[in-house]
């Protein structure tokens, strides 16, 4: 079987739905220098 990856990074301004659905926006919310990890929010 062969698999193709359609997926693309998650980021501020990717594509969307449009109406209904609100634009991506991505946000850091932990740093790896101050908290020892990398997090984001989605919204």
């Amino acid at each position: 079987m062969r698999i193709i990856d359609l997926s693309g990074p998650l980021e501020s301004g990717m594509w969307n739905y449009g109406s209904p659905f609100p634009p991506i926006q991505v946000e850091q919310v932990a740093q790896l220098d101050r908290e020892g990890y990398q997090g984001h929010s989605l919204h």
